[in-house]
């Protein structure tokens, strides 16, 4: 990002209504540091938030002060018993204020920073499972897809999917299509890739319909060891729920092949789900494009 891209945005806001250059940031993904920490139960008068950090440091090879840390503590797992066991993400000083002072040059103002798995905990709340149930948040993105894991509502796991992104179907699809990106996600929220026209029942786009079934079948794939590993840690608890969100949540027929795949309910989770939208901002809110920023809205509410 550059000051350009960030003066880009101020102003696309400005066009929808928004006042004002106040915004909380979600930091990129692949710059957040996550990992489980293990300490002594607390009580026994051990420095515990000093300990977490200097223990998160020795495992991530950082100084222990050049980065922010946000930590809390994971449900008691039949697995882990002996010690108390927290979860914990940082994002480093010098990601952060490279990036703070891009934006700060196009004229956004930041009022906090917060983790994309936070964002999207706190927004998709009011429709999770948070009781003794596994249940996750998937956000696909052009580049990436982010998988939430959680058990009672708090977050016990967290994995970028880097080649599980919109682009990994994207390209190859409009390449063999012979469209543009736009006109091609278009198509991909139709739930019969054309309808009945003679294109669409031309081998071309049976050939199209086997590659989106392939990146289906590949992301489905992506989710099981995760899954996997985290009911191997709550191996009493039922699966919940996986919510998609993201600008691919609304791919036709990807709730039904992860939930077939998972053995799991899966739904979009779209603002509307979530909060009371203006009717002339329903088509806007019924995907699941902004659920992330409704999240980081909500900061410190």
């Amino acid at each position: 990002m550059d000051p350009e891209e960030s003066r880009w945005i101020l102003a696309t806001l400005s066009r929808q209504g928004f006042s004002g250059a106040r915004a909380t940031l979600a930091a990129p993904s692949e710059k957040i540091m996550t990992g489980l920490v293990e300490l002594p139960p607390a009580g026994t008068g051990a420095p515990f938030d000093q300990m977490v950090r200097m223990e998160f440091a020795r495992v991530h090879r950082r100084d222990p002060e050049s980065f922010e840390l946000v930590c809390w503590p994971l449900p008691q797992s039949p697995a882990r018993k002996t010690k108390s066991h927290l979860y914990a993400a940082a994002y480093g000083h010098a990601d952060a204020d490279e990036l703070l002072d891009t934006l700060a040059q196009g004229g956004l103002s930041v009022e906090a920073v917060d983790t994309r798995s936070r964002a999207l905990a706190r927004a998709c709340a009011p429709v999770l499972f948070d009781d003794s149930r596994i249940s996750g948040i998937l956000e696909v993105a052009w580049d990436r897809a982010d998988l939430i894991i959680l058990y009672g509502g708090v977050i016990v796991y967290e994995r970028v999917l880097p080649d599980a992104g919109m682009c990994a179907l994207s390209r190859p699809l409009s390449g063999l299509l012979g469209i543009d990106e736009d006109t091609l996600n278009v198509l991909l929220a139709d739930p019969d890739l054309g309808g009945n026209t003679a294109e669409a029942r031309s081998g071309l786009y049976e050939s199209a319909r086997g590659i989106i079934s392939q990146y289906y079948a590949s992301l489905a794939g992506e989710l099981h060891a995760p899954f996997s590993y985290v009911a191997q840690q709550y191996p009493d608890s039922p699966a919940g729920n996986l919510l998609l969100a993201g600008d691919g949540a609304s791919m036709r027929g990807l709730p039904e092949h992860l939930a077939r795949a998972l053995a799991m309910e899966v739904r979009v989770v779209s603002l509307t789900d979530l909060a009371e939208c203006p009717r002339f901002l329903l088509a806007r809110c019924s995907t699941g494009a902004l659920t992330t920023a409704f999240g980081l809205a909500k900061f410190g509410k």
